[in-house]
């Protein structure tokens, strides 16, 4: 499963090349913190299901899901992959990695 550690997706952001985001957490975790961009946001209980497949519709292999650890976004990059055939990537250490590396004035939680 592709992965992007946290700091080459900040050199992308940096460079003016930010690759769409997608944060697959719950509602609750987007209120807390979230990785600067946007991006869509399309938790992954409606990728299982599959009501959250039209929001990641046209993606392609530059998109980076992320979550809190990195565990959701990997089964959310299998999921799309699964549904569409296309190989996403999954943020390495999902929020708290950004945090830890990149930007440790965010809260943790």
């Amino acid at each position: 499963m592709p992965t992007i550690g946290a700091r080459e997706l900040a050199d992308l952001i940096e460079a003016g090349r930010a690759p769409v985001l997608v944060d697959v957490r719950t509602p609750a975790e987007r209120d807390i913190v979230s990785l600067p961009g946007g991006g869509i946001q399309v938790d992954v209980a409606q990728l299982r299901d599959g009501t959250g497949l039209p929001a990641v519709a046209g993606l392609d292999e530059s998109a980076v899901f992320y979550c809190k650890s990195g565990a959701r976004s990997a089964e959310a990059v299998r999921l799309v992959a699964d549904a569409t055939g296309v190989r996403a990537r999954s943020l390495d250490g999902g929020v708290l990695g950004w945090i830890d590396q990149i930007d440790p004035s965010l809260p943790r939680y």
